[in-house]
């Protein structure tokens, strides 16, 4: 137990030593990840065909319109540079991407692929303090077309807390633009996120994290019935059981409901 302890506190130093160093000279990063899960609603469907909408009344959905449930498979990668162009101050940037297939039949229109890109700058300063202000710029292809775009800024502030625990807050800003008859979602996207993280000094080094985000869509083509709010919640902890072996666990809940406030117009939703 004793020796596991002291490798820990080595993993500790190297780690800061690292950190040191991504702000003096350049650094290189990348990651890879596997996944898998059940998604019970794929397609962002309605739960029954026969529903009411405002002026229509009673409607009956298609099946391309129906909740589509299925497990799903994953794989993604990324790449990420930094480089210091003085004390404190670091330019970064990087790439990533990823694609997600499903099981079910109906559910393999919406598999997914996606690309993206980002840089920005950041400065620590003498407290330890980080402030950084990116753009990124992202792509996702739904079967093989071209489904959505989006540009962004965003820029967010850490801060010590103690010793073993830091938060960070952050601002978003989105434009989002999507392809064909679905351009009626057009949309942008204020949002702000809060996150609290403690590192506990014990074995495996366990770093618990709980995070909230609040953000809206405001829709672009006078379709007010289009916008939503999206608030979510999330609790997770990291966790190193060897040396130079990371494992993360989370639970996260995100809910979006759509305003539906307009009554001049109805949802014609395209299929994704």
């Amino acid at each position: 137990m004793l020796f596991r302890s002291m490798v820990a506190q080595i993993e500790k130093l190297l780690d800061q030593i690292r950190v040191r160093q991504s702000e003096t000279r350049p650094q290189w990063n990348a990651w890879a990840e596997v996944s898998a899960g059940h998604d019970s609603n794929v397609n962002g469907g309605v739960s029954q065909a026969g529903i009411q909408l405002p002026v229509l009344g009673a409607v009956t959905v298609t099946p391309g319109g129906q909740r589509v449930a299925s497990d799903f498979a994953g794989v993604a990668g990324g790449v990420s540079y930094s480089y210091a162009l003085q004390r404190g101050f670091v330019i970064y940037g990087g790439a990533s991407g990823g694609l997600r297939g499903h099981e079910a039949g109906r559910a393999h229109a919406y598999d997914l692929a996606n690309y993206g890109v980002f840089t920005g700058l950041s400065y620590r300063t003498e407290g330890n303090h980080l402030l950084r202000v990116g753009l990124n710029h992202g792509q996702l292809q739904l079967e093989n077309d071209h489904f959505r775009a989006v540009n962004g800024v965003n820029v967010d502030w850490s801060m010590p807390l103690t010793a073993l625990q830091s938060l960070t807050l952050g601002a978003q800003a989105a434009r989002i633009t999507y392809a064909g008859a679905n351009s009626v979602r057009n949309a942008d996207a204020p949002g702000g996120s809060v996150v609290w993280r403690m590192a506990l000094p014990a074995s495996w080094q366990p770093v618990f994290t709980l995070s909230a985000s609040r953000g809206y869509e405001h829709n672009r083509q006078s379709r007010p019935d289009l916008g939503r709010r999206m608030n979510g919640v999330s609790a997770g902890v990291v966790f190193h059981p060897l040396p130079r072996v990371t494992a993360n666990l989370a639970l996260s809940r995100t809910v979006s409901p759509y305003d539906g406030r307009s009554e001049e117009h109805t949802s014609e939703l395209q299929s994704r």
